[in-house]
């Protein structure tokens, strides 16, 4: 009986790493043309505060950008700044792993003001994580924009590996599954204390 609790009480813990902020409202069918725009009519769906991080949801009920050169689902979190005060902020795609099903957001990011201006936009560290970094050049709120790729879904963005024990014996880095980029899922912002 101990070990049904304990194995259930395992699977919610695994099952809850995965939860993310989400939006309450359905935007789902509001669609803009760029970053300005987008972000004038979209409230953030929470706040990022030196060093911490969150966890955030990028669904079908989350507006898009449907745009030349960029084309997904996103969401917006807040972050307060200092002028002139340095700040690096990560956004990085949260692997879908259940399985066989190895998938994940491929973020394209950007911070900006009250009024729709880019501050700064991710560098990629890999094809699934982006740097924001820069200085703030006011005091203020500023928001951070991840829009998850739709244009790359279904292709292949790294590889996730798994280990193999087999005759009392572990092989690690046993096989490799490719994972892929998907149009929604879940992405991490995290602003790390320096």
């Amino acid at each position: 009986m101990k070990a049904l609790l304990y194995s259930i009480l395992a699977v919610c813990l695994v099952l809850g790493g995965c939860a993310g902020v989400v939006r309450t409202d359905n935007a789902g069918d509001k669609k803009y043309s760029d970053i300005k725009s987008a972000k004038l009519d979209t409230k953030a769906i929470g706040e990022v505060t030196y060093g911490d991080f969150k966890n955030i949801k990028i669904s079908t009920s989350s507006p898009s950008i449907d745009s030349d050169l960029l084309k997904g689902r996103y969401e917006i979190v807040s972050v307060s700044g200092e002028k002139d005060k340095s700040f690096e902020i990560t956004v990085a795609g949260i692997c879908d792993c259940l399985g066989f099903r190895k998938w994940s957001i491929v973020p394209h990011s950007y911070l900006v003001d009250e009024s729709g201006n880019t501050i700064s936009t991710g560098k990629f560290a890999t094809p699934n994580v982006q740097l924001l970094a820069g200085n703030f050049p006011a005091t203020g709120n500023y928001y951070v924009m991840i829009v998850a790729d739709s244009a790359s879904a279904g292709k292949r963005v790294g590889e996730v590996y798994a280990g193999l024990m087999a005759g009392g014996i572990y092989k690690p880095d046993a096989f490799a599954i490719s994972m892929t980029s998907h149009p929604t899922g879940i992405v991490q912002v995290n602003w790390p204390k320096k």
